[in-house]
Formats: C-alpha cells, structure tokens, sequence
C-alpha cells in the first residue's frame, strides 16, 4: 500500500490516525506494555524529519462520548515524548476551533497530539460529520493505527476515505506487510496458539485456518469450552454451555482436513467455594464441581513443546490461563519463553500476551509482534477491515506492501 514514504510531505499539515490506546496504571502512569507508541515513533521521525507539521489523533479506553480526565490524552503525549526525544504539544480537543487553531500554529517538523477521540460520540457512530472534520484538520491523512482497523468507526473508516489525501504509515504497512508472510505462503508446518474467553470471536479464523495451518492450540477460557464439548465437567470454569455444538463442529472439521487440534491435559485450578486454598493440578477430566480453570498445567507444557517442535511458523493471540493473577501466568511465560527460542518465524498479538513477552524482555526475540489482538485475528480470518478498505478506497489506491521499503 501507499506509504508516507510515497509522497512529499515537507511543508505539509498531517494528521495521524496512530494506536495510542496503550494500559495505565490507576495514577495515570504508562504500564510496561507500551510497544504501540514505540512501533509509532518510526512514522513520526520520519514524518518530523521530511518537515511536516504533525497532528496525532488516537482514544483511549471508552468514556463513551464523556470528558473523562482519567482518559485525557496528555499523559500518553508525555510519555511518547521521553520515548521519542521529541516535543509533543497537547491540544485540549481533537475538533473545532482548539484543534484547528493548535493545527494552524505548527511549524515545519512540529508535532501536536490532539485530545482523546472518544471524547465525542461521533467517533464511536462513525458519524460522517465528525469525519470530515477531521479530514479537513490536515492535508494529509496517515493511517498508522493497525491494532483498530477492524473497527467501523470515523477515524478509521470514514476519514480515510474523504480526506485530500491518505496513505499508510510505517508501523501499519510493516504489520501488514509480516501478517501477509503468514496467510499468503508461510513456511510450513504452521502452528497456531490461540487463547483468550470465546469461541464466539474464533469460529471465523479457525475455519479458515484449519485446511491450511498443521496444528492448533487451544489454551485459556478458550479450551474450557472445547474440553466441555468432549464431556468434561468444567466445575465452576469460565466457558460457553452455548457454543458447544460449535466446538464439536470445529472439531470434527479439524479431524477432516487433517489438522492437528490440541487441548490441554492438566490444568490448573483454583478452588472456588474455598479462595484461600492453594491451586492444584488436575487432570481435565478429574475437575470437581468447586474447581476453576485458571492456567495450563505442567504435562500440558511438555506436550505443547513436543508438538511445536520442527514448527517453521508459529502465530500465537491470547493468554493461556488468567494472566491477571501473577500466579497464573507461568503457561503464559513458559510458553513465550519456549517459543522466543525457536528456529521459525514467530508472530505474537493481543495486548495480554504481548505485555508478559515485554515484562520478560524476549520483545525482540520474535520476528513479529503485532499491536493488535482482533485486528490480528480479524486479518487472519481475512475479514472485512473498515480500515484497509478505507486505504484502498482513498485517493491513493493501494498496491501490495514492501516490508522491507517500510
């Protein structure tokens, strides 16, 4: 696709649509998982250098159309600034006249990151008013929010389309670029580990990668439901009693193309009548009617390995137990750790999953992380992306993407 690096941009007014919707600690303080500002800072050097004059637009969280000060932008522009060694200027709106006038008043290679985009309502209902007053903030508009283009919203599906002029940033071409290594010709055996609570959100990507992908991992409240639909008793786990019929379908789709479906063999669980009590392991088919699955067990660890090793490519979205319990993170990090250490190109998503590999420092260890968690699984499933489509449908049509030019 087009990038900024396809057209002069010196002198010009630009508005980023970037991923700033990164997790704060309770006193506003950025966490450890800040990969998506870094992945930004390659667009905006680039874009400070050429001599532009740089608006950022973004949301945090949900304040649904409110003023909530706990979701301001400002403490993300300060903490993009220590990481970028760059002056961030803050606007107090994304829209109207503060906007336009913080806009106006930029120099060459000055930067403004503009106030929380979910402030207003129009964002969320993709109302084509409040898109096209972010269309006419800039004369170029740059696409650089990969982890939101799923989305239907104005900043990502309307925008785009109605600006002068729209491109694709560097982090989003470059994340593209290695999730189109993966569904176009990925080196084989392909191996993919999928966690997280639904198998709601996994129906579409898995019957789309079981004819083509080796074996697939089920870990987290996923698996429950699986393990289930073989007759498990789940005891007091989280799991869909509604998606059990789906789960067998999958499974049994699985067993016809031939790809190998892997569920956890010991787990472990946390007693929910007595929380006091010590987690045990136990066999997936020896739960009682108090135990709660909260992590994979060890015999489980060991099989995963075995069946990942002689792996080529391996993508891996979600946590494999409830990670928000230090205690129930040892599947999730034995399995990142495990995985860091392959010979095969490895791509990791999804916000938990990413943050323990950044906690563990092994970041750079895989060939690709993705900032997004949906958006990762929505592009492997191949579905509609309001944002991708947007880019295609804008004044600059968008051919195929150079990983390497980005």
């Amino acid at each position: 696709m087009k990038t900024i690096k396809d057209i002069d941009v010196a002198g010009k007014t630009v508005l980023v649509r970037a991923d700033v919707d990164i997790p704060r600690f309770p006193d506003c303080d950025i966490s450890v998982n800040d990969q998506r500002l870094r992945s930004f800072i390659p667009t905006l050097k680039y874009l400070i250098k050429q001599g532009a004059r740089v608006a950022i637009c973004g949301h945090l969280s949900r304040p649904y159309g409110r003023v909530i000060p706990e979701l301001s932008l400002r403490p993300v522009a300060q903490h993009l600034e220590k990481l970028s060694g760059e002056t961030i200027n803050f606007c107090i709106d994304c829209v109207g006249r503060a906007a336009q006038t913080a806009i106006r008043q930029l120099k060459p290679g000055e930067v403004v990151m503009l106030e929380n985009l979910r402030f207003h309502l129009g964002e969320s209902a993709n109302e084509h008013d409040f898109a096209k007053e972010l269309a006419g903030l800039a004369d170029v508009y740059v696409m650089d929010a990969f982890a939101t283009c799923h989305r239907n919203h104005a900043s990502i599906a309307t925008a785009p389309r109605i600006a002068p002029q729209c491109v694709a940033g560097i982090s989003l071409a470059h994340e593209v670029g290695m999730l189109n290594k993966v569904t176009t010709e990925p080196e084989r055996p392909l191996s993919v580990m999928l966690g997280g609570l639904k198998v709601s959100t996994i129906v579409g990507i898995m019957q789309d990668l079981l004819p083509q992908t080796d074996t697939i991992m089920l870990g987290g409240a996923l698996a429950n439901t699986f393990l289930a639909a073989q007759g498990c008793n789940m005891g007091a786990s989280v799991f869909e009693p509604g998606q059990l019929d789906q789960a067998r379908e999958l499974m049994v789709e699985a067993g016809v193309v031939g790809c190998r479906l892997v569920l956890p063999h010991d787990v472990v669980v946390q007693n929910e009548s007595d929380r006091d009590a010590a987690a045990q392991i136990k066999a997936v088919d020896a739960l009682g009617n108090d135990d709660a699955v909260m992590d994979i067990g060890p015999e489980t660890l060991k099989n995963w390995e075995k069946a990942l090793s002689g792996a080529k490519t391996v993508v891996w979205s979600g946590p494999l137990g409830h990670t928000e319990e230090e205690q129930f993170q040892k599947g999730t990090r034995q399995m990142a750790a495990f995985v860091s250490g392959m010979d095969a190109y490895r791509v990791a998503g999804g916000g938990e999953t990413v943050e323990l590999i950044y906690q563990m420092k092994l970041g750079e260890k895989f060939d690709a992380i993705s900032t997004g968690g949906n958006a990762l699984l929505s592009y492997l499933e191949g579905k509609h992306m309001p944002g991708l489509m947007a880019l295609k449908q804008s004044s600059y049509p968008a051919p195929n993407v150079d990983i390497n030019a980005a």
